[in-house]
């Protein structure tokens, strides 16, 4: 818990400090350099010298506006949390919205913001992800025009919204993803060939390091992948069914966690939850009476080898 909050201090201090700095103008050393959405730019319209210092800003003013959206989703998800159940009329249904929300801000959110880079989009251009998230974006597009019960314009639009967003979104996190490698490289880059050893150069290399690592949140993808294991069934497809029955369970199960625990040693449990304690809950495989029997079958067979 205490590696997670630093982390989240840590990548809140370093994106802050060198976003800002190139928005106004204090980090000269990544610009006037090649960049993606520059290049894009550049072949639409012509530009000018202010103008193509200013697109160098995009990737900045992009990742802080990102880190800044995230911080306003779990504030968001913790308000609703903490107000739907006086609101709704049905209690039972407001309790399954505060948990859910609880458990999409500890699991989701807070858990993106202890390694966030604009540099993480590319993990959602990788061959697989880009696949498994098509195949999820059109089995629900299909699953939507498929229901007999509900079909109408307005989930066709739906549907093609649905796939054009993800055509669009996907674009765009490769573009951004790319150009925040190339300014982080450059900036990392300019900090260790300095020509001297100093103690900022090996901040600078070593948050670049990090942030390379953290491209894939191996955590959250672990995670993923149980919960498809459990949910997913044979096809190991989450439709909108079991994704709902998904939401629900990780409601239910941070509503037991502070049921057990209490609200301070529950939210602790909450921000150190992850795929080893899921895994846990999800198999049991009775280790010690399982030992116990292999124990006595070796016993019997070496006494039935003795009498022999």
């Amino acid at each position: 818990v205490i590696v997670l909050l630093a982390s989240v201090f840590g990548r809140l201090t370093e994106v802050c400090n060198n976003d800002i700095a190139a928005l106004t103008d204090s980090g000269k050393q990544v610009f006037g350099k090649f960049l993606i959405v520059k290049f894009l730019v550049s072949q639409l319209f012509v530009l000018d010298s202010y103008q193509s210092r200013q697109l160098d800003k995009v990737v900045p003013a992009f990742e802080l506006f990102w880190l800044s959206r995230l911080y306003c989703l779990v504030a968001y998800n913790l308000l609703v949390a903490a107000l739907v159940p006086g609101c709704c009329k049905d209690k039972a249904w407001g309790e399954m919205i505060r948990w859910t929300y609880v458990a999409t801000a500890f699991w989701n959110r807070i858990m993106k913001l202890s390694t966030y880079s604009a540099m993480q989009l590319l993990h959602r251009v990788t061959p697989y992800q880009i696949a498994l998230d098509a195949w999820t974006v059109g089995l629900h597009a299909k699953q939507r025009l498929e229901n007999r019960q509900r079909r109408n314009w307005k989930k066709w639009l739906a549907s093609i919204w649905a796939l054009l967003s993800f055509a669009v979104t996907r674009t765009i996190y490769l573009v951004i993803g790319f150009d925040a490698f190339l300014i982080k490289c450059r900036t990392a880059t300019a900090m260790i060939d300095s020509g001297s050893v100093s103690l900022r150069a090996v901040i600078g290399a070593g948050i670049f390091l990090f942030q390379i690592l953290c491209l894939i949140n191996l955590e959250k993808f672990s995670r993923d992948r149980i919960q498809l294991f459990i949910f997913g069934g044979e096809a190991g497809n989450l439709d909108a069914d079991e994704l709902a029955l998904q939401e629900v369970y990780n409601g239910l199960l941070a509503l037991k966690i502070y049921e057990e625990f209490g609200w301070w040693k529950g939210t602790i449990v909450m921000l150190g939850f992850d795929d080893f304690d899921f895994q846990m809950l999800a198999l049991d495989d009775d280790e010690t009476s399982i030992r116990e029997e292999i124990s006595n079958l070796l016993r019997k067979r070496s006494r039935d080898f003795t009498d022999w």
